[in-house]
């Protein structure tokens, strides 16, 4: 009899080897192998493209599109080869909403076009242009791209798909061959006795059906403790959502009455000035009149006797503040600004001394076109684009409106729902 332990490492044994099984892509035949190795390659080079892009323009520019690669990685890469492949939507809608939008329409659809057609899956069909240029899907505008993981992913699946090819192909010819001995004629072989039949015990066929029932119990449990994950990750990162957007809506609330009662108080402080001044000129009025009719008595001094207030606004001073590029997140940091501009600063912000808010500019001049090569790093964190989709052959920006800010600790930090806006030309 088999104890306890026995066959709870037996039911284990069972159960990975059968996952293992059903996760395994099965391929039948040579369209099947083109079919999944290019959809898979696909997949994969999107990848290294993203690990060549913040190889080249570094990690420090790159912020925001290394938090889209690492979610790419985790959906579609992490467990590419022990389960289905993902659908092509799923994957393009996952790169326009996570900082990869331009990659989505320059690299990933080309390829796309390519496996719709039916291209030989060879080093041509990853040597796909861009929509609309001569350029390759790979080039990354002002940078030199090594293409240093592409090239390594691309031979692999290149290889990993004629394999499949030589496989199928001698599988083909041992059956072939196998119909030509068949039909041609044989000499008689001397036939072994047959083994007789061995009858399966009772006891054999209960341990059998206890097997199945224990990895279909246990599937059940792994996967119902699986779909808990999933929906309770899912949960938390909703309402981590809904905690910052009503973070954010409750500091905006609190600073604009903040800013109604500075203004309600400034107000009363000039009604206040202003019914002193007239109290002053009504004492002066006074003075005049008394001493045109008192020639005999002495005169007081007028010192003595006039009081006045002169209360005197403090003039407000405004400040500039110029710098190269804003974080990926967002803001300027403070000390990252400079009071004037050495002629290689793109944004300006102007706010009056004291105050936490303040317009944000973006300044157009001979360095357009470098900015307009780095969008995702200098102009998408700042600004609202009109004509984005002119980016390729874009050479200036025009300035439209000013955006604003907010001073947060160290750093002025951009309102998301007023960037500055500017155009391209």
């Amino acid at each position: 009899m088999m104890n306890k332990n026995g066959f709870i490492v037996l039911v284990l044994i069972l159960f990975g080897f059968l996952n293992t099984l059903s996760a395994q892509h099965q391929i039948k035949d040579s369209t099947e192998a083109y079919n999944y190795w290019a959809q898979h390659g696909i997949i994969e080079m999107v990848y290294a493209y993203m690990n060549d892009y913040i190889e080249t323009v570094g990690e420090d520019k790159a912020k925001s599109e290394i938090i889209g690669r690492n979610k790419y990685k985790e959906n579609f890469i992490s467990e590419i080869n022990n389960k289905e492949l993902e659908s092509f939507e799923t994957i393009s809608s996952l790169l326009k909403s996570n900082s990869w939008r331009e990659t989505e329409k320059k690299l990933f659809q080309p390829l796309k076009k390519n496996y719709d057609n039916k291209i030989e899956l060879d080093s041509n069909f990853f040597e796909a242009k861009k929509p609309g240029s001569n350029d390759l899907v790979t080039v990354i505008p002002g940078q030199n791209n090594k293409n240093v993981n592409w090239n390594k992913k691309q031979q692999e699946i290149i290889d990993n798909y004629n394999s499949q090819l030589t496989v199928f192909s001698k599988k083909r010819i041992q059956k072939d061959k196998f119909k030509e001995e068949k039909i041609s004629p044989v000499d008689e072989k001397i036939k072994e006795p047959k083994k007789p039949k061995q009858v399966p015990s009772e006891q054999s066929k209960w341990m059998k059906w206890i097997i199945y029932l224990a990895v279909f119990i246990l599937g059940i449990l792994i996967g119902g403790w699986l779909v808990y994950t999933l929906i309770k990750k899912k949960i938390t990162e909703k309402l981590d959502y809904v905690d910052e957007k009503e973070r954010r809506i409750k500091s905006r609330i609190k600073e604009h009455k903040s800013n109604e009662k500075s203004s309600f108080f400034t107000k009363s402080f000039q009604d206040e000035n202003e019914k002193i001044k007239s109290e002053n000129s009504e004492l002066k009025r006074k003075i005049e009149e008394l001493k045109n009719t008192s020639h005999n008595q002495e005169q007081t001094p007028q010192s003595e006797i006039t009081h006045e207030w002169e209360i005197k606004q403090s003039e407000k001073t405004t400040r500039k503040l110029f710098f190269s590029m804003p974080e990926s997140d967002g803001r300027f940091i403070i000390d990252n600004g400079e009071s004037s501009n050495d002629g290689r600063k793109y944004f300006r912000i102007e706010y009056n001394e004291g105050s936490e808010t303040g317009d944000l500019y973006y300044i157009s001049g001979d360095r357009d076109q470098r900015a307009i090569n780095r969008l995702e790093s200098y102009l998408k964190p700042a600004c609202d684009i009109e004509n984005i989709e002119n980016a390729d052959s874009a050479t200036n920006i025009e300035f439209i409106k000013p955006g604003k800010v907010f001073l947060i600790n160290d750093s002025w930090v951009i309102d998301s729902d007023n960037k500055a806006q500017i155009k391209l030309l």
